[in-house]
């Protein structure tokens, strides 16, 4: 990495614990903790939008849709087009 990114490097170099090695995967309870609130996700997918990224909103938007359902409620039908509340 010194070779192609030093600052980077020495960014990382920082944060990494003295004479332990590194653990090869993050433990569950890491992960759950750095899971996504659905709020988070939202502002992430109107980013998208904004940026004109509409391929990556709708993924999102349809997962975040698909694992919590029971959040959604369609408050039109119009020609097709659905609004979500």
């Amino acid at each position: 990495m010194y070779a192609n990114e030093p600052e980077m490097a020495k960014r990382w170099e920082k944060h990494t614990p003295k004479g332990k090695k590194l653990p090869k995967r993050k433990k569950k309870e890491e992960k759950d903790a750095e899971a996504e609130s659905p709020l988070q996700a939202l502002l992430r997918a109107k980013a998208y939008s904004d940026a004109r990224n509409y391929a990556a909103k709708q993924a999102l938007m349809r997962k975040l849709i698909r694992e919590r359902q029971e959040e959604f409620e369609i408050d039109s039908d119009k020609d097709g087009i659905v609004g979500l509340t």
